[in-house]
Formats: C-alpha cells, sequence, structure tokens
C-alpha cells in the first residue's frame, strides 16, 4: 500500500491535475475533499484522446473524476482488497480509516509485490538454519 498519496480537490483545474500527475509519475490521482474523503479519481483514461482532452479543457477535477470511488477498510486483510481487485477489473482500490478518510492506495503492482515478498521469505525460512540470522532483501 502506498501511504503517501498524492491527492488533488475538487476545483482543481483539470491542467494542474495533468501537471501533478506528470510530476508524480501516477495515471491516477484521488479526488478528495477538505476533510480527506475520498469523492473520486481523476486518471489518465479520463484525460487521454483529443476528444476527452477538448472536454476536459476549461474544468475543474470535480467535472472529469469518475466517482463513486471504491474503498477498502485499512484493517481489512490484503486477501480482502486482492479479492476486490479481481472481481472488479479495477487497478487500485483507495483505502481508509474508520472515519472514512484516504489513508493510501493499495494497486495491482503492490499486491504483485507484496506476494513476491512472501515468496522469497518462505523460500528463505525453508533453507535457514536454526539461530543463524538471515537478511532478506
Amino acid at each position: 500500500m502506498t501511504r503517501r498519496v498524492v491527492t488533488v480537490v475538487p476545483e482543481m483545474p483539470v491542467g494542474a491535475v495533468v501537471a501533478a500527475m506528470s510530476e508524480s509519475g501516477l495515471r491516477a490521482l484521488p479526488v478528495v475533499d477538505g476533510n480527506g474523503l475520498p469523492l473520486g479519481v481523476v486518471s489518465e483514461a479520463d484525460l487521454v484522446g483529443p476528444e476527452r482532452w477538448v472536454r476536459a479543457r476549461g474544468r475543474h477535477a470535480v467535472e472529469v473524476m469518475g466517482s463513486p470511488v471504491r474503498a477498502v477498510h485499512a484493517d481489512e486483510p490484503v486477501s480482502f482488497a486482492a479479492g476486490v481487485l479481481a472481481r472488479t477489473g479495477l487497478r487500485r482500490l483507495f483505502v481508509t480509516d474508520w472515519d472514512g478518510r484516504l489513508v493510501g492506495v493499495v494497486s495491482r503492482r503492490d499486491l504483485r509485490r507484496a506476494r513476491r515478498s512472501a515468496e522469497v521469505r518462505e523460500s528463505f525460512g525453508a533453507v535457514t538454519l536454526p539461530g543463524l540470522p538471515v537478511r532478506v532483501p
């Protein structure tokens, strides 16, 4: 899960959203209100293509964002988030706290990394000798 989330506000001009995407290297940014509650998401797909870009020019994030958002609670197991992503075909899910505030984003890439990391730990655990320290990259 990514905890340092780049967000935008509803009234942000689309040009500024595109600049934030470019600077961060991200393909989608959550739109949050003043309390940190996720309202929607502006993705590259919402803006790519001449027709979409013409419609988006001069507009604000709230006018081009996808909504509603799919979110999981921070206390949910990773397997739950993986299941939601698999069933819905989404690339990412917002992670919220008990008050519904955005605390992170979990993506398919995050889940692949977590799985590989678990497989590495499992492999190293199977070949280590008791009492010897193990460093896992």
